[in-house]
């Protein structure tokens, strides 16, 4: 049963699609943000690539548990769990996907 806090992705803005890969990488995004994961379902659909999205630090562990990926990334601050303790569980769970931690929000240093 997946989670009310997964997005497939459909219903962000289309684009351009760019050139195809060989083969289409299966990736999870983990970020609260709907803009950070719209800019994101952008830029890996530029490369035919359609990933999952997680809205919670939770749901992938539902994803996990009937799919597997070839690359995680999340974001490093969300609410309730963040994404360095996402990072501890998961390696604790025995799951051996690659992990990419990315910050989606800026600073006020750069307002």
């Amino acid at each position: 049963m997946k989670s009310n806090n997964v997005h497939d992705g459909r219903g962000f803005d289309s684009v351009r699609k760019g050139p195809t890969l060989a083969r289409k990488a299966h990736l999870l995004l983990v970020d609260d943000d709907h803009n950070t994961l719209a800019s994101l379902s952008r830029a890996f659909r530029l490369r035919d690539t359609k990933p999952l999205f997680a809205t919670t630090p939770p749901a992938p562990f539902d994803l996990l548990r009937d799919d597997s990926f070839d690359l995680i990334l999340s974001d490093v601050v969300m609410p309730g769990k963040s994404g360095l303790e996402l990072l501890a569980d998961l390696k604790k769970a025995g799951v051996k996907t690659p992990i990419v931690l990315f910050r989606g929000k800026r600073t006020s240093r750069w307002r």
